[in-house]
């Protein structure tokens, strides 16, 4: 069984660009002694590594208030993600945080929500030539954001691909 921890690697407040990580750590001497690792890394560069508890998820709660009141759909909320001890290790040996962050995914849920939510942002795509044809123009570039793989094949949402536009 793993038991899940709060990590944060700045040595500092939350802010809008940070990335709050899940920290899955198991019960085996192996796993434990990643976490032994992490711990001191964490003590040494002034991160914060916490047991996850209700506190935690009302903590965040509270900050995700603070920092995105009164904004768009443009602010995703809080960037998180799960990391297991064997790859935190890894991250911290490589010291390539920066460009772990940088290919992060944003969840599919997060865009099935943005579909119902806005539903005027989405975009439905025919396919990029009759689309450019009927506007008489050349397809729009849109931007990437990356997300993660369907999980179930089956339900596709309206059964139709769509984009969002964030312009």
């Amino acid at each position: 069984m793993k038991k899940k921890y709060y990590l944060h690697r700045m040595n500092a407040p939350l802010e809008i660009h940070h990335v709050v990580y899940r920290l899955w750590v198991g019960e085996s001497v192996r796993e434990q002694s990643l976490l032994t690792q992490i711990m001191s890394w964490a003590f040494a560069q002034g991160a914060t590594v916490i047991s996850w508890s209700e506190d935690v998820d009302y903590y965040l709660l509270y900050e995700e208030e603070r920092l995105f009141s009164g904004r768009d759909i443009i602010d995703f909320g809080l960037i998180q993600a799960d990391i297991t001890a064997a790859e935190c290790v890894q991250h911290i040996k490589a010291n390539d945080w920066d460009i772990f962050e940088k290919n992060l995914s944003q969840p599919k849920p997060f865009f099935d929500m943005m579909r119902i939510i806005y539903p005027q942002k989405v975009k439905f795509q025919l396919n990029s030539s009759q689309s450019s044809k009927l506007a008489g123009r050349q397809p729009e570039r849109e931007s990437p954001v990356l997300t993660e793989k369907s999980k179930n094949l089956s339900h596709n949402g309206e059964g139709q691909s769509s984009i969002i536009s964030f312009i």
